[in-house]
């Protein structure tokens, strides 16, 4: 049995979008793709302050849920890394199309990478893995590259 997941997106400046698939499962698939295509750049502040994060926790604990922070490195590190350290962030403006090149860094802001080769680099992580006990008053701590869990500890602060 094989099922038809094909599609046609027509995109234009001026008319409506046009989703052409056979089946549900083409139209699906059409919708996915539309909905990657949308790029919102008013970001807001997209800042958490101490106090936030202490009130996640909080909120959670109050309705039995544990919250384990999550650092995610060193993808989408201009993010947040850049107000902290510019030189810490390499490619932060190479994303899917935008640069002319083949290959790209990321498929959407925001992209970057940590850069290895700048020392400062290596006190930015060691500052904000040392601040964050302090913030988020939690036992654990997950760490990611990419978003493929690469360690999960159980931090002796609490």
């Amino acid at each position: 049995m094989s099922i038809d997941e094909s599609y046609t997106l027509n995109i234009t400046a001026t008319a409506p979008v046009t989703i052409t698939a056979k089946t549900i499962w083409g139209a699906l698939h059409a919708l996915t793709t539309l909905s990657q295509t949308a790029i919102d750049d008013d970001h807001g502040s997209m800042l958490s302050w101490v106090k936030d994060i202490q009130a996640l926790v909080r909120h959670g604990r109050e309705r039995g849920v544990r919250v384990i922070p999550e650092i995610d490195l060193p993808g989408h590190s201009a993010s947040g890394w850049l107000q902290v350290d510019k030189k810490a962030v390499t490619c932060a403006e190479s994303w899917w199309d935008n640069d002319g090149r083949i290959h790209h860094t990321a498929v959407e802001p925001n992209s970057g990478q940590l850069d290895i080769s700048y020392e400062g680099t290596y006190n930015l992580i060691k500052d904000v893995h040392s601040e964050w006990p302090t913030s988020s008053r939690t036992s654990s701590m997950s760490a990611r590259m990419n978003s493929r869990p690469i360690a999960s500890t159980t931090l002796p602060w609490i």
